[in-house]
């Protein structure tokens, strides 16, 4: 069960505020999360002892975030399930970069004045305006993929209907709340930015410049400017 049930009994909370949520919309809400996870093949059922024989350790521990976006009148519930993967003594860094705020600001500066930042863009014959876009990735770490040798194995659910059953989840792509799930979606992005034909910055691995097609971007987690 999760940290809600366990300090509230039947009643669930949210995450943020403390404020006691409706039991029958979490239920639901968990449910679509749960779906969410299938269509995603976010994890693959395997027995448990092959989660001890491959790292040594049991697999890692999830738990629910329930949030209300909304107010009880309109309400508008979150559930996200998180893995809890915390840092053990002897653990290797896990580094994921994050670009600095002068690369937002470059690109701005880039937008308003394009001719005196990239010479190619002095002839730059396209419609007459720059334009600056904000793009977000939903659920980000969903699009990378656990590739290696180094598997990584969460606890079922029990809104699993495996659950209790001797099963894990053997994670086919990352999942919030494991240690490598940054570092994993920056080398999916930053890899798919170079097929497309981008450049990686020399001070900032965040960063991405297509001369040809007058493009540049500043990525910070799953934040595309």
């Amino acid at each position: 069960v999760g940290l809600a049930e366990k300090w509230y009994g039947n009643n669930f909370v949210d995450d943020v505020t403390g404020q006691v949520l409706d039991g029958r919309l979490v239920k639901i809400e968990r449910q679509h999360e749960m779906d969410y996870f299938r269509k995603k093949n976010v994890y693959t059922k395997v027995p448990t002892s092959e989660a001890k024989r491959a790292t040594g350790r049991p697999p890692i521990g999830v738990r629910w975030v329930d949030t209300n976006k909304g107010d009880e009148e309109d309400p508008n519930y979150r559930c996200r399930l998180v893995a809890k993967d915390f840092k053990r003594k002897g653990d290797e860094q896990i580094f994921a970069p994050t670009p600095p705020l002068e690369a937002l600001r470059t690109i701005l500066a880039m937008a308003a004045t394009p001719s005196l930042w990239a010479p190619e863009w002095a002839t730059y014959e396209g419609p007459d305006r720059i334009q600056v876009s904000l793009v977000d990735i939903s659920r980000a770490y969903f699009h990378a993929k656990v590739e290696g040798d180094s598997p990584l194995y969460i606890d079922l659910p029990p809104e699993d209907e495996d659950y209790g059953k001797g099963l894990c989840g053997r994670l086919n792509v990352h999942m919030y709340g494991t240690r490598p799930a940054a570092d994993g979606w920056h080398s999916e992005y930053s890899g798919a930015m170079q097929d497309l034909g981008f450049v990686i910055g020399t001070s900032s691995a965040c960063v991405f410049r297509r001369p040809t097609l007058h493009l540049v971007s500043s990525v910070h987690g799953d934040d595309f400017t």
